[in-house]
């Protein structure tokens, strides 16, 4: 039987529904993603350890919905557990808006504002009521945690990373922790994955709607700024940053975590056995090595 059929099976019984329709919306490396119905989304982790995550996604976005009016968030509805056939699954309420993917480059920059604005909100959530506060002050500061996640995978990948690319990441490594430690940078509620696919734009209020927030932690705020050169031009992205944080120290760091960002997609490919993800991030490094733009 299909993840589809499994999950269709799952959902008529835990919905209380005598009939489910089910249409792929998304195939993520760690989950894929269905509509269900007209009301509803599911999504299906890929490994037994979704489960933790989508149960603490669901904690937070039913915070945030409460706590963040000026962006729109997906509340939960209920989680099922892992079966042989069908990973974990987490069904929350469907946002409806228009991918950010599909905009012309016009209406993306007429949003700006509208994004900048809704990671403000974001990270001005206080932490201290999170629901995950606990999580929060038990985990070690920012700097120690991302430093530790990108030797992790740099450890990982060994001697597919040539040594000229190891000096590359050292240097930008180093001189982020710099950054880190000479500005004392506060630690905020990020989203952790603001990419086009994670954005929805809606006609009504609010404007701005954020999507699965399974990577979603405390840090530095110029990590949520990372991705958005996927988002607006290369030419339009000095000026986003200078809208959310006007600072040079906020722009080198959002350029760093930048620089570093294929590090980063190779140990996801690493984790999800996704050689070609892997394989492409190294593309993007060899040729930030060589002084070419990776994006």
């Amino acid at each position: 039987m299909s993840v589809m059929e499994t999950l269709r099976g799952r959902l008529r019984g835990a919905l209380a529904r005598p009939e489910v329709r089910l249409v792929p919306l998304a195939e993520g490396m760690d989950c894929r993603v269905f509509a269900v119905d007209d009301d509803l989304v599911a999504r299906v982790g890929r490994l037994a350890e979704a489960a933790q995550q989508f149960s603490r996604a669901a904690r937070l976005q039913g915070f945030l919905a409460v706590q963040a009016p000026a962006v729109a968030i997906s509340k939960p509805v209920l989680q099922l557990p892992a079966d042989p056939t069908c990973g974990p699954v987490a069904v929350e309420q469907r946002l409806f808006g228009t991918p950010w993917v599909a905009l012309t480059a016009p209406q993306r920059r007429d949003h700006l504002g509208d994004v900048v604005t809704a990671c403000r909100t974001l990270h001005q959530v206080p932490w201290t009521a999170l629901p995950l506060v606990e999580e929060a002050q038990a985990a070690p500061p920012w700097a120690a945690r991302y430093a530790a996640a990108q030797e992790t995978t740099i450890s990982a990948l060994g001697s597919a990373l040539p040594p000229s690319t190891l000096r590359y990441l050292r240097a930008r490594l180093a001189a982020l922790m710099v950054e880190l430690a000479r500005h004392a940078v506060p630690e905020v509620l990020l989203h952790g994955d603001l990419t086009a696919e994670n954005l929805l734009v809606r006609d009504a209020e609010p404007r701005i709607g954020l999507l699965d927030f399974g990577d979603a932690q405390l840090g530095d705020p110029a990590y949520d700024l990372r991705c958005f050169q996927e988002l607006w031009s290369a030419k339009a992205i000095p000026h986003v940053i200078a809208t959310y944080d006007p600072t040079p120290t906020f722009a080198r760091r959002v350029s760093l975590y930048r620089e570093l960002l294929p590090l980063e997609i190779a140990g996801w490919g690493h984790i999800y056995g996704d050689r070609e993800l892997v394989t492409r991030a190294l593309h993007q490094l060899q040729a930030a090595t060589q002084g070419q733009s990776p994006w």
